[in-house]
């Protein structure tokens, strides 16, 4: 799972206000994050544009042309430890390195710069890191 999670990419993404509103809205009545449906639609549609490369999932089979099927869920289960950890880390706890490297696999961001942030931002409680 950590594999596929470093396969993901990030990137800003600039739209009409209007459509943000809307966005949100529609995002709200799902349930779901803003940027998780903006990410849910425009994987759909990347995938209803060159079919060739993805399997087509039952979650896709009509495409953006018609109605869309049920969305995937907003959430994926996150195993239990993983969670704490990243509930520590968010609330500024420091963690240790290796505790570190398991929040980073879940953000999908490199363990070495979780550990230079922290070091940076908690220089005096470093100690308690050895």
């Amino acid at each position: 799972m950590t594999i596929i999670r470093k396969l993901m990419a990030r990137f800003t993404l600039t739209i009409p206000e209007l459509v943000n509103s809307d966005l949100q809205r529609w995002a709200d009545t799902e349930g779901r994050t803003k940027a998780g449906l903006a990410s849910y639609l425009v994987e759909a549609a990347v995938r209803d544009r060159y079919p060739e490369n993805y399997p087509p999932p039952d979650v896709y089979k009509k495409g953006l042309q018609g109605k869309m099927q049920q969305p995937p869920p907003a959430t994926t289960a996150i195993p239990p430890r993983e969670l704490e950890l990243t509930r520590k880390w968010i609330a500024g706890d420091v963690l240790k390195d290796e505790d570190l490297e398991i929040v980073a696999n879940l953000l999908g961001i490199e363990s070495e710069d979780l550990v230079r942030k922290q070091r940076t931002f908690a220089p005096q409680k470093e100690s308690a890191n050895a």
